[in-house]
């Protein structure tokens, strides 16, 4: 009883501090929340201004006196320099904005970090940072434009030809790169505390995957195949790539410190297509006997072609990279003939024709409209296929068999492979017409030819251009037709005959009017170095500009079935003259 006695005292004396420290503490928390209701916390700081204790409008002012009025950042690299400037990207400070992160230190709803705010505050300081808006875009082009200064790319090494055509390998050579991510966050970290300090810029240096030495192991096998490259063979016919294609077909690559050698498909492909484009095409027709306009003898002389450009890409591949294989390949082709038998064609009789003039053209002018002419002859069009003259023609350049004659381009009468391919472009054109074919494509010339008007009206022409001018028309009659092309050179005409099955369709009207003219600006006269004082040389001669109108109206038994309008603008074109200005 005498022990229970004795503890009263002290568990009392506890009992009092505890509950005085519980007062003390409840007094504190109620002063420090009356003291600072309406101010920053005590103990906020941003940059070097102390917000604690401070009114909204009051920290606005501190918050806007650690602001300096250059925002700029240098950017530094070795000697060179790039400024990154405030108002490129749009930065812009947000006072408020800044303020209100500071009011809210302390006041969210998290209790115990905000006590441990309040007292971090009471004992030391609380930075924050600025609050800021900014053009991201415009930065981010800033800093690819730097990077785009400052970083040199990579070089693995590679397999190259030297002047005599020998194979040898280029070393390889490291490169820098900029960590454009990083960089960025040291500009917005610096933004951030409105401090604006240089920032240097550092680059990584970017290892090669192939080197020298691993392309040197492999030397002695690259070397045989860049020796004995593949050839395909077809109609006593041959292709193969140079040695600059094999480098660009043959990729190199590194796996577990071994090289690797693959072909790049992409690159094999483009090759087998350029193949198939010289072989690919229809089967020939043949009229070898008419009565009238009636075809009483109707064969095929020669089948259609068309590569199989998948297997022949597989074989290609396969033989390129392994010396072992047979180096001579033979083109895999597949002969044909349309499914119809005999004349069931419907190869009965023509349905219409055109007609064309080439007088005092050149002899290349001539030649090429021969030879584009031949390349269509005997084509047949299927039941509503849709006929494309490119694609039929085949590629118009030196190397198949085009010459250079004058040709439009780019605002100019110039010399180019194929001049005169327009002459049959325009003689089918008219061809079509007259039969009463849907044309799908037409396109006119850029200004008047006088080609085209030496026997028909203006607006009666059609141009290509290899790939994207295109002259087309689709086969809607339900039969095969056949175009046969007569060129005759001594006589300077042009022929194409369209045959096929009639179905009662009949031109109506074909017609073309002229619906504005503009004449040809003044000439003009350009000094000409190469040519001797005193001398004059006309290039280009004027013509009219003219707007036509041309209309056809197909009817099918009695009944309309196309109603076209093909408008052509003419440009007018001025007459040049080269003037000597040699001394």
């Amino acid at each position: 009883m005498k022990r229970e006695k004795n503890k009263s005292p002290i568990l009392k004396k506890v009992l009092w501090f505890f509950y005085a420290l519980c007062v003390a503490g409840i007094a504190s928390f109620s002063i420090y929340h009356l003291l600072f209701a309406k101010t920053v916390i005590p103990g906020i700081t941003v940059k070097n201004a102390r917000l604690g204790k401070l009114s909204f409008a009051q920290a606005i002012l501190a918050i806007n006196s650690q602001i300096p009025e250059n925002r700029n950042i240098q950017l530094t690299y070795n000697e060179r320099v790039f400024d990154i400037k405030a108002q490129d990207i749009a930065l812009k400070y947000s006072l408020e904005d800044t303020a209100k992160t500071a009011f809210k230190v302390g006041r969210d709803k998290k209790i115990l970090e905000n006590s441990k705010a309040k007292m971090r505050g009471i004992f030391g300081t609380l930075p924050i940072k600025f609050s800021f808006s900014y053009n991201e875009n415009a930065l981010n082009n800033q800093l690819a434009n730097i990077a785009n200064l400052v970083e040199t790319p990579h070089k693995d090494a590679s397999f190259a030809l030297n002047s005599i055509e020998s194979l040898v390998v280029i070393p390889e050579e490291k490169g820098e790169i900029l960590d454009k991510e990083t960089l960025k966050t040291q500009i917005l970290e610096n933004f951030s505390n409105a401090t604006f300090s240089d920032i240097p810029i550092n680059t990584s240096t970017y290892e090669p995957k192939l080197t020298r030495k691993d392309l040197e192991k492999e030397f002695a096998k690259v070397d045989i195949l860049i020796n004995n490259l593949p050839i395909f063979v077809f109609n006593q016919n041959s292709w193969k790539i140079t040695k600059n294609d094999f480098l660009q077909m043959v990729v190199f690559s590194k796996k577990d410190n071994a090289v690797i050698i693959t072909g790049d498909k992409e690159r094999a492909k483009k090759f087998v297509i350029s193949i198939a484009e010289q072989v690919n095409r229809p089967p020939r027709g043949e009229i070898f006997k008419m009565e009238g306009e009636k075809v009483v003898g109707f064969r095929l002389p020669a089948p259609g072609y068309v590569v199989k450009e998948h297997s022949a890409g597989e074989i290609f591949s396969l033989v390129l990279l392994d010396s072992s294989m047979e180096r001579q390949i033979d083109l895999p082709v597949e002969e044909f003939f349309p499914s119809a038998a005999n004349n069931s064609y419907g190869i009965r009789e023509l349905i219409g024709e055109g007609k064309s003039t080439f007088l005092g053209s050149v002899q290349g002018r001539v030649f090429n409209i021969t030879l584009s002419a031949k390349n269509l002859n005997g084509i047949l069009v299927a039941p509503d296929e849709t006929f494309s003259f490119n694609a039929n023609v085949g590629p118009i350049d030196a190397a198949h068999g085009f010459t250079s004659a004058y040709i439009i381009s780019k605002g100019r009468t110039v010399l180019g492979e194929g001049g005169g391919v327009c002459q049959v472009s325009t003689t089918l054109f008219r061809a079509v017409l007259n039969s009463g074919l849907p044309i799908i494509s037409r396109t006119a010339h850029a200004y008047r030819v006088g080609y085209y008007e030496q026997d028909k009206p203006v607006g009666f022409d059609a141009t290509v251009y290899q790939p994207t001018v295109d002259f087309k028309f689709k086969n809607d009659t339900g039969n095969y037709i056949l175009i046969q092309s007569e060129a005759i050179p001594e006589k300077s005409e042009l022929y194409f005959k369209i045959y096929g099955t009639k179905d009662g369709r009949e031109v109506k009207t074909l017609e073309s009017k002229i619906l504005s003219q503009t004449p040809p600006p003044a000439p003009l006269y350009q000094d000409d170095p190469s040519l001797p004082k005193g001398t004059t040389k006309q290039v280009e001669w004027s013509a009219w500009g003219a707007v036509t109108k041309l209309t056809r109206l197909v009817e099918k038994n009695g009944k309309p079935l196309y109603e076209d309008t093909f408008i052509s603008n003419y440009q007018p074109w001025r007459a040049i003259y080269l003037v000597g200005a040699a001394e």
